[in-house]
């Protein structure tokens, strides 16, 4: 049992833009679906977080137990067209998330988006976040 835990802690953190007087998540979602939703400063704050991993391809922590600690074979990995443009929601943990580790953590940084709502609100399943 001991062999199966992790030596590092893993942790998430969600990160959100909010403009002043926004109150309805799908507003504050989708203020990261483009560039213009959002202030230059804040996609450089994201980039000073951690650094972008891919989820299919990253054997470490991303921020959800069903896509963590996988080593992908070339065969199973799809290759989705990197999306272009975003105020950060790329890192909204279906492609991307933001990566930090040292010897005794790992963090995934995700940025939810306006499509993680959509699909929670279709499918009635749990968050790939």
């Amino acid at each position: 049992m001991l062999d199966t835990i992790t030596a590092r802690d893993n942790d998430t953190v969600h990160v959100f833009y909010v403009k002043s007087g926004q109150r309805l998540a799908q507003d504050i979602l989708r203020n990261v679906g483009s560039q213009r939703g959002i202030q230059g400063q804040f996609l450089e704050f994201l980039h000073s977080l951690g650094w972008p991993v891919d989820v299919q391809k990253h054997a470490g922590w991303t921020g959800h137990i069903s896509t963590s600690w996988k080593i992908s074979q070339p065969e199973d990995i799809q290759e989705n067209a990197p999306r272009v443009g975003t105020g950060g929601s790329i890192y909204d943990g279906q492609q991307q998330v933001l990566y930090w580790a040292d010897v005794s953590s790992e963090v995934a940084f995700i940025v939810p988006s306006l499509d993680n709502f959509h699909r929670l609100q279709n499918d009635g399943g749990t968050p790939l976040y």
